[in-house]
């Protein structure tokens, strides 16, 4: 993306840790605009890993191998395996704030008293009653890195990157779902965005997980979602050849 002369706003993004936020302060920032990153936790960063892909972090200005725990570049869908770009499972925090500082963006705590600034409002909110429940497991038995996606329409849809003993899920649904397998963490995260005050929702969500989701820049953003709320809809299981072609679109 061509620098431009940087403008004489500033732009706070206000967040909730998340990939999208930084990928948005990133963006601006490499427009000219002076960035301040305001999120009140102590660390960024939504949960320990994260699947995201290599353009990402070429895009970010970070070396993907220093955060990457495995390389994953199949995907196992409806019993088919196909090729994927590189996707990476990556430690979120140092991630994430190894890209602020490449480039350039303050980091606060608190926003600027400044009423000048503009306000971008990176928290996620509510979105069509759609949860996301993330999990890091332990598994039984070690297992090549890999996507493996399941949707069970009117249920959920998971998405569960395996690499070694350890696994990362996401699952989309409209009810907490049932595990019987140990975990390491978990959390309960919303899966929409609205950017500015009163302004509608829009869906982040993606058949390769809400990190990968919140990766890529709108619209495509937006169609991941509709797509992920269209197969959870669906009266019956969708074709094979329609959860490829979704999941290869969300992957341009």
């Amino acid at each position: 993306m061509p620098m431009r002369a940087c403008v004489s706003a500033e732009f706070l993004l206000v967040l909730g840790g998340s990939v999208f936020a930084v990928a948005t302060a990133v963006r601006l920032a490499r427009q000219g605009y002076r960035i301040t990153l305001v999120y009140p936790g102590r660390r960024l960063g939504l949960f320990p890993f994260a699947l995201l892909p290599e353009s990402l972090m070429s895009e970010l200005g970070v070396e993907p191998r220093r955060h990457s725990e495995a390389e994953i570049t199949a995907c196992v869908l409806d019993g088919q395996t196909f090729k994927t770009p590189t996707l990476h499972l990556t430690r979120t925090t140092p991630l994430l704030e190894e890209a602020i500082a490449h480039n350039d963006i303050t980091f606060s705590h608190k926003p600027p008293t400044a009423h000048s600034d503009k306000t971008i409002d990176c928290n996620p909110v509510e979105w069509e009653g759609l949860k996301l429940y993330q999990y890091v497991n332990v598994e039984e038995k070690q297992a090549p890195a890999s996507v493996k996606i399941e949707a069970r329409p009117k249920s959920a849809i998971s998405i569960t990157a395996g690499w070694g003993l350890t696994s990362l899920s996401y699952v989309y649904s409209f009810k907490p779902p049932s595990s019987s397998k140990p975990f390491i963490a978990h959390i309960r995260r919303n899966v929409a965005y609205r950017l500015q005050p009163g302004g509608e929702p829009f869906p982040a969500a993606s058949l390769l997980g809400q990190d990968h989701a919140e990766s890529v820049p709108e619209p495509a953003i937006r169609t991941n979602g509709e797509t992920v709320l269209k197969v959870l809809n669906a009266a019956g299981p969708q074709p094979s050849s329609q959860l490829v072609h979704s999941l290869l679109t969300s992957l341009r």
